[in-house]
């Protein structure tokens, strides 16, 4: 009986300790798989708001002259700034899945500050603006991303 007694006790308390290595293990692997998507969110989001700021910056000084780029520079551009700006409002409407409320709100706040009335003023102005509360978004946004991705 002592030796069933024994055994008994052995298997459990090694099928308890199976059990619990994996689940731990488990919970450790989609906590970093949710930190990995966080953390590319954050880089997605980042990246765009760049290209954007970059792109209207160029564009703020063309007064009808030209840019002074190449044209297969300015196409460039011209297309990383697209598709940022479809990656911009597609975090503005998915992003708080993976981003913190406070990085959420400046992307709101974002979408409400792009009201611009396009076909009424110059080109320039309307980058000026575009280029400003970009550029305003991304300093604040890296802010909230330092402090969320405990980057220093």
């Amino acid at each position: 009986m002592d030796v069933l007694t024994n055994l008994a006790v052995s298997i459990t308390s090694g099928a308890i300790a199976a059990f619990l290595g994996a689940w731990w293990a488990i919970r450790k692997f989609y906590v970093e798989r949710n930190w990995e998507r966080r953390e590319r969110a954050y880089e997605e989001i980042i990246h765009a708001l760049y290209d954007i700021t970059r792109y209207c910056a160029v564009q703020k000084e063309n007064y009808g002259q030209g840019t002074g780029l190449s044209a297969e520079k300015e196409h460039e551009l011209q297309v990383k700034y697209m598709s940022a700006y479809s990656s911009v409002n597609k975090s503005i409407d998915i992003g708080s899945l993976y981003i913190s409320s406070k990085a959420n709100e400046i992307l709101q706040l974002l979408r409400e500050r792009r009201n611009v009335d396009y076909e009424g003023e110059p080109a320039f102005e309307v980058f000026e603006h575009e280029h400003s509360i970009h550029k305003e978004s991304l300093e604040s946004f890296l802010i909230v991303a330092r402090k969320e991705l405990h980057v220093k």
